[in-house]
């Protein structure tokens, strides 16, 4: 399936490496909760950069960092994975790990499927200093804490039907402080996807039994906060002819968009992942034919808590399908300046169809994430509208729970079960206008009346339980794109509203 067009990728690493092999470089001039667009971090609110590291500066049951574009093939070869890493604090540790999960793969063998909760091979540093692959032995070689810089790498290599697998621990100086290796290792645990791991929870057995993975995949991990695993990475490796590179499925920082069309009216909104003190301005242009020159036509500024920019269009010409793309710049991992492209289509409006075709969803939880076939079956029909009717998200959504306090970290929470959204659906979204109408699950309740916009003590007494900001924060992610209100005036609380008139191929509808 095609991928948000990104016509221009993150900068390569200062360190040439061959074209399947990958390093990270994360910047040192920046702190944010983005990790980057070739990462997906699991959840969001718990890792950041900072100082030009990865940290995991919350501990919990499996904080994890998926690499988005790259990922280990079936074919017979060699692989090799490194991370240097050390503790956020010198608490006596109390049980976890920290280091690797190999040929991680999800439910529906799809990339971003095993992003969000693929299981795979781990190995790592448990906290007591043993080493392991798939199996904590209590015998096993240990590297003595304080592990305040240590560099974790994994060598993996064909030998006969299996893989032998060689884990090491070095000091700062280069110094070999422990090794374990195993000579049993089955292919296929070697294939899929990558990711860094810093878990407080006790070391399991892995890969998982066929069954136990199923139900995983089926019904999410738990994965509760706690414990006291608290680590920094930095100098990610990855190498070996079984590496295979997809630059394409970079994700960010300019994430989805939405839009809708209306009496020669576009409204468009951008979204975007938490970029941190990078500028907040962003740029609509368009183009006239494929070889045309991009002309821009709007600017749009960020807004600091739901991370949208929303662009408003008048005259705008509805009879011709028109090109777009957003354009974002912010610096790299070295300071210079960096920009980034997504691109779409704004169809015409279908006037002179003798049909409309309008594909409703309602309740999108993500037991099917990321719901291929859905995209699949609805893009055969070519809708002319999109109606997301209420529960965009539910609480459960991606696991890990839920965080309704502090509000800085329940926007994160929220902001990363919207992306997920928008992962699912960004190849409608970007061609096909949308409108999304937030429901219950959509502020955080299982029911939900407005009542005038009040403050509710409980679910079920009328209003929102959530604070005013956050419930607006909500209605700036999913209604940015809709036509302008018939009344702006806000209900209580300063509660804006959304509710207006929707013109497409000639048909009129209310949104309310």
């Amino acid at each position: 399936m095609k991928q948000l067009f990104l016509a221009a990728l993150a900068a390569a690493p200062l360190i040439a490496v061959p074209a399947a092999a990958f390093r990270s470089n994360w910047p040192a001039h920046v702190e944010r909760p983005w990790v980057g667009p070739e990462y997906w971090s699991n959840p969001l609110q718990d890792w950041r950069v900072r100082q030009g590291r990865l940290e995991c500066f919350v501990s919990g049951a499996d904080r994890n960092v998926f690499l988005l574009t790259r990922d280990v093939d079936a074919r017979s070869g060699d692989l090799a994975v490194s991370v240097r890493l050390g503790r956020l604090d010198n608490q006596a540790l109390e049980q976890g790990f920290v280091g690797f999960r190999l040929g991680v793969k999800g439910y529906f063998h799809d990339y971003r499927d095993s992003a969000l909760r693929g299981l795979g091979l781990e190995a790592g540093l448990a906290a007591d200093g043993r080493l392991f692959i798939g199996r904590l032995d209590a015998a096993a070689p240990k590297a003595s804490p304080p592990f305040e810089n240590l560099e974790l790498r994994v060598n993996a290599r064909p030998t006969g039907a299996a893989y032998t697998v060689v884990l090491q621990a070095f000091d700062s100086r280069g110094r070999k402080l422990a090794e374990v290796s195993r000579t049993d290792i089955r292919p296929e645990w070697l294939t899929g996807g990558l990711a860094l791991v810093c878990s407080s929870a006790p070391v399991r057995p892995t890969p998982l039994p066929a069954k136990e993975a199923d139900r995983i995949g089926v019904n999410g991990k738990t994965a509760p906060r706690g414990g006291n695993m608290r680590f920094w990475f930095r100098d990610w490796k990855v190498s070996g002819t079984k590496v295979t590179a997809h630059p394409e499925r970079t994700f960010g920082p300019i994430l989805f968009t939405l839009h809708t069309l209306s009496r020669k009216v576009l409204k468009l909104a951008a979204q975007m992942a938490p970029v941190g003190n990078a500028p907040n301005q962003l740029w609509l242009e368009t183009r006239s034919a494929p070889s045309a020159a991009w002309k821009r036509i709007a600017q749009a500024t960020m807004d600091p808590m739901s991370l949208t920019a929303a662009f408003r269009v008048p005259d705008w010409n509805d009879t011709r399908d028109t090109p777009y793309r957003v354009v974002y710049t912010m610096p790299d991992e070295t300071g210079k300046p960096h920009t980034y492209y997504a691109q779409g289509t704004v169809r015409r409006d279908p006037a002179n169809k003798p049909d409309i075709a309008i594909a409703a969803f309602t309740g999108n939880n993500d037991w099917g994430f990321p719901h291929a076939d859905v995209v699949k079956h609805v893009s055969y029909f070519r809708p002319d509208l999109l109606v997301y009717t209420g529960d965009q998200i539910y609480e459960r959504v991606g696991d890990y729970g839920t965080q309704k306090a502090p509000i800085e970290t329940a926007t994160l929470d929220y902001l990363r079960k919207w992306y997920e959204f928008g992962w699912e659906y960004r190849e409608l979204l970007k061609e096909i206008p949308a409108i999304c109408l937030p429901d219950d699950h959509d502020v955080y309740e299982g029911n939900v009346w407005g009542a005038g916009g009040r403050h509710a003590n409980a679910q079920d007494d009328g209003g929102y339980v959530m604070p005013a900001a956050w419930v607006n924060m909500i209605q700036r992610l999913q209604n940015s794109d809709m036509p302008d209100p018939y009344d702006p005036t806000p209900v209580q609380q300063g509660i804006t509203v959304y509710y207006c008139p929707l013109v497409v191929g000639g048909v009129s509808f209310a949104i309310v």
